[in-house]
């Protein structure tokens, strides 16, 4: 991809875990275990709700989630990343940061926070730490409902993501030189275009 990766940048990637819905006062940590258990799906933290339903809790809920959790490990690692002197951050957006969705308008909201909070990073932690952002469009599982066949159908590429190409924007960014920042790459088969 590009050749301004520093030769070790695998051996020096690390994954991180952290829990930060609810952080107590001295503010959320940052460890270098790798997470156990499966990650909950996109569609679990994301209800259909009518916006007229919508509650504090449910609001509340998916901003921590999605946007304020976002927030903290962005900065814990930008704080590592700081001492070293360099660093990439890619947060994962949505296609429903892009395009609304009437029934999901707190999904939606909290996906398009992050998709801001990324280029305001990416600002505020140049030159060394660039901070980047994946969108992705329908990534079917085995379980996807009626609602993921139809945007499926409405896809350009007329078929569904896959986990390895989310993968392979990710890789791209953290490659990529510190001259790529505040970037949001839609890996969606054309979706948000329509």
């Amino acid at each position: 991809m590009n050749a301004a990766a520093p030769p070790n940048f695998w051996a020096s990637a690390i994954t991180c875990s952290a829990s930060v819905v609810l952080p107590d006062d001295s503010g959320p940590k940052i460890s270098t275990t790798r997470p156990r258990g499966n990650p909950p799906t996109p569609r679990a933290l994301s209800t259909e709700i009518d916006p007229l339903e919508i509650t504090e809790k449910d609001w509340d809920f998916i901003h921590s989630v999605n946007l304020k959790a976002v927030f903290f490990c962005c900065q814990q690692a930008a704080r590592l990343m700081k001492k070293q002197g360099d660093g990439r951050i890619v947060n994962i957006s949505s296609l429903g940061g892009i395009r609304p969705w009437a029934e999901h308008a707190h999904y939606c909201a909290s996906k398009a926070g992050v998709i801001m909070l990324t280029r305001a990073l990416a600002k505020a932690f140049a030159p060394q730490i660039t901070v980047n952002s994946v969108a992705p469009g329908v990534i079917p599982f085995d379980d996807i409902d009626e609602r993921g066949k139809r945007m499926i159908e409405h896809t350009p590429a007329a078929r569904g993501g896959t986990p390895d190409e989310i993968a392979d924007a990710v890789v791209y960014f953290l490659k990529a030189s510190n001259f790529v920042t505040g970037q949001v790459l839609a890996v969606d088969g054309g979706l948000s275009q329509r």
